[in-house]
Protein backbone atom coordinates (compact mmCIF):
# COMPACT_ATOMS: atom_id res chain seq x y z
CA UNK A 1 0.00 0.00 0.00
CA UNK A 2 1.80 3.29 -1.38
CA UNK A 3 0.77 6.92 -1.30
CA UNK A 4 0.51 8.48 -5.08
CA UNK A 5 2.48 11.02 -4.52
CA UNK A 6 5.60 8.40 -3.79
CA UNK A 7 4.60 6.44 -7.21
CA UNK A 8 7.37 8.26 -9.34
CA UNK A 9 10.10 7.73 -5.95
CA UNK A 10 8.81 3.83 -5.86
CA UNK A 11 8.83 3.11 -9.68
CA UNK A 12 12.91 4.75 -9.75
CA UNK A 13 13.99 2.61 -7.14
CA UNK A 14 12.50 -0.46 -7.88
CA UNK A 15 14.16 -0.37 -11.26
CA UNK A 16 17.58 -1.21 -9.30
CA UNK A 17 15.91 -4.62 -7.88
CA UNK A 18 14.73 -5.36 -12.09
CA UNK A 19 11.11 -4.03 -11.66
CA UNK A 20 9.41 -1.82 -13.91
CA UNK A 21 5.88 0.41 -12.75
CA UNK A 22 3.52 -1.20 -15.10
CA UNK A 23 -0.17 0.44 -15.20
CA UNK A 24 -2.90 -2.17 -16.66
CA UNK A 25 -6.43 -0.66 -16.42
CA UNK A 26 -7.07 0.19 -12.49
CA UNK A 27 -3.92 -2.27 -11.88
CA UNK A 28 -0.88 -0.31 -10.80
CA UNK A 29 1.79 -2.93 -10.44
CA UNK A 30 6.19 -3.78 -10.24
CA UNK A 31 6.81 -6.28 -13.34
CA UNK A 32 10.56 -7.71 -13.85
CA UNK A 33 12.09 -6.85 -17.19
CA UNK A 34 11.94 -9.15 -19.48
CA UNK A 35 9.88 -12.06 -17.33
CA UNK A 36 6.82 -10.54 -16.15
CA UNK A 37 4.96 -13.20 -14.22
CA UNK A 38 1.34 -12.68 -12.79
CA UNK A 39 2.47 -14.73 -9.93
CA UNK A 40 5.81 -12.05 -9.20
CA UNK A 41 4.22 -9.12 -9.83
CA UNK A 42 3.89 -6.15 -6.79
CA UNK A 43 0.63 -4.95 -6.88
CA UNK A 44 0.45 -1.22 -5.41
CA UNK A 45 -2.78 -0.36 -3.57
CA UNK A 46 -3.58 3.36 -2.87
CA UNK A 47 -3.34 4.15 0.40
CA UNK A 48 -6.92 5.17 2.27
CA UNK A 49 -5.65 5.31 5.90
CA UNK A 50 -2.83 3.11 7.59
CA UNK A 51 -1.89 2.96 10.51
CA UNK A 52 1.07 1.23 12.45
CA UNK A 53 3.22 1.65 9.61
CA UNK A 54 6.50 2.50 9.18
CA UNK A 55 9.33 3.92 6.81
CA UNK A 56 11.46 1.73 4.91
CA UNK A 57 14.26 4.36 2.72
CA UNK A 58 11.56 6.70 3.11
CA UNK A 59 9.10 4.82 1.77
CA UNK A 60 5.90 3.91 4.26
CA UNK A 61 5.58 -0.25 4.88
CA UNK A 62 2.33 -2.02 5.92
CA UNK A 63 3.33 -4.37 9.05
CA UNK A 64 2.26 -8.36 7.46
CA UNK A 65 -1.07 -8.34 10.02
CA UNK A 66 -2.37 -5.48 8.84
CA UNK A 67 -1.40 -6.65 4.91
CA UNK A 68 -2.96 -10.55 5.63
CA UNK A 69 -6.42 -9.12 7.53
CA UNK A 70 -6.66 -6.50 4.06
CA UNK A 71 -6.79 -9.45 1.89
CA UNK A 72 -8.43 -11.65 3.63
CA UNK A 73 -11.01 -8.44 3.83
CA UNK A 74 -11.16 -8.45 0.02
CA UNK A 75 -10.42 -11.44 -0.48
CA UNK A 76 -10.74 -11.22 -4.56
CA UNK A 77 -9.06 -14.57 -6.53
CA UNK A 78 -5.67 -12.40 -6.81
CA UNK A 79 -5.59 -11.52 -2.76
CA UNK A 80 -6.08 -15.23 -1.73
CA UNK A 81 -2.87 -16.06 -4.08
CA UNK A 82 -1.30 -13.52 -2.49
CA UNK A 83 -2.44 -15.13 1.00
CA UNK A 84 -1.29 -18.67 -0.60
CA UNK A 85 2.22 -17.66 -1.58
CA UNK A 86 2.07 -15.44 2.10
CA UNK A 87 1.31 -18.53 4.03
CA UNK A 88 3.35 -21.28 1.65
CA UNK A 89 6.53 -18.76 3.15
CA UNK A 90 5.82 -18.90 6.43
CA UNK A 91 5.09 -15.39 6.45
CA UNK A 92 0.99 -15.89 8.18
CA UNK A 93 2.62 -16.72 11.82
CA UNK A 94 0.43 -18.57 14.31
CA UNK A 95 0.80 -14.76 15.97
CA UNK A 96 -1.01 -13.55 13.42
CA UNK A 97 -3.74 -16.09 13.84
CA UNK A 98 -4.72 -15.25 16.54
CA UNK A 99 -5.32 -11.52 15.90
CA UNK A 100 -7.50 -12.32 13.04
CA UNK A 101 -11.21 -12.09 13.27
CA UNK A 102 -13.47 -15.14 13.20
CA UNK A 103 -14.40 -14.93 9.25
CA UNK A 104 -10.87 -14.12 8.58
CA UNK A 105 -9.53 -17.21 10.41
CA UNK A 106 -12.38 -19.18 8.09
CA UNK A 107 -11.19 -17.48 5.18
CA UNK A 108 -7.36 -18.42 5.89
CA UNK A 109 -8.49 -21.80 6.32
CA UNK A 110 -10.42 -22.25 2.66
CA UNK A 111 -7.36 -20.91 1.11
CA UNK A 112 -5.36 -23.41 2.94
CA UNK A 113 -7.64 -25.96 2.10
CA UNK A 114 -7.53 -25.83 -1.91
CA UNK A 115 -3.57 -26.54 -1.28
Amino acid sequence: MVRRSDLDHIARAAEAFGLRYSCLGSEHMLRQFGAPSTRRDVHLLFETAVENHRAINGIRVVPLAQLVRMKLTAFRIKDQMHLKDMDQAGLITAAIERELFPLHRERLAEVRARG
